[in-house]
């Protein structure tokens, strides 16, 4: 179990795991985190999301230049994978008093992160490629070559995964439904996205828990 946490109240945290990998490849440009000596660090990049048996696996590359990749060997690091996310505006409610909130969807996953070296450095690199813009023509070998040699790359295996689905679950049936109406009318298609994840709860039961 990593050393890092976040604040999940009980109604928000959702534990099924190939819900969770299946949002993270549909939002698979992350934030990669990692803290040594306690100073924290950030890096903003496209994860690819592996099973390798039992393992899940998140595989990506760092500019040889940014020295977050020097902090691998120390602890683990923190991937964040945002989705959608809508301001809630409190006269949606039919419910009183409310103040304005934030529903969203983001998971974060933890673990020891290893630099990988060899052909995997072009395997992890193409296979971004293949993930993400398929149709690239090929490029000359030279360029290719630097290129890979500009890189660092790298794989995460995962050893817990904490998300969050705050999807307004701990209002009453009538206000989620209201909430749920008001942001399928929103011409912001992140908003949308709240909407049919709020209706998708209610028709499965799971926001009355």
């Amino acid at each position: 179990m990593s050393h890092w946490e976040v604040y999940v109240p009980a109604p928000f945290r959702n534990q099924d795991a190939e819900v969770l990998i299946a949002f993270m490849r549909e939002h698979g440009f992350a934030t990669l985190i990692s803290a040594p000596g306690g100073r924290p660090w950030a890096t903003h990049l496209p994860l690819l999301v592996e099973r390798s048996g039992d393992a899940l696996l998140l595989r990506s590359h760092l500019a040889r230049a940014n020295p977050q990749w020097t902090h691998f060997p120390e602890a683990d690091v923190l991937a964040i994978f945002g989705g959608p996310h809508a301001l809630i505006d409190p006269s949606w409610y039919f419910s009183r008093p409310n103040v304005p909130t934030w529903d969203y969807i983001a998971v974060h996953a933890y673990g020891p992160a290893r630099l990988v070296e060899g052909p995997a450095t072009r395997e992890i690199a193409y296979g971004l490629v293949q993930r993400y813009t398929p149709a690239m023509p090929p490029i000359p070998k030279d360029f290719e070559e630097g290129m890979l040699r500009a890189v660092v790359t790298f794989e995460i295996e995962v050893s817990s995964l904490i998300a969050s689905y705050k999807l307004s679950q701990n209002k009453p049936a009538a206000d989620q439904d209201s909430v749920a109406q008001h942001l399928a009318q929103s011409p912001l298609e992140h908003e949308r996205a709240i909407a049919r994840a709020i209706s998708l709860l209610r028709e499965r039961g799971e926001a009355d828990r």
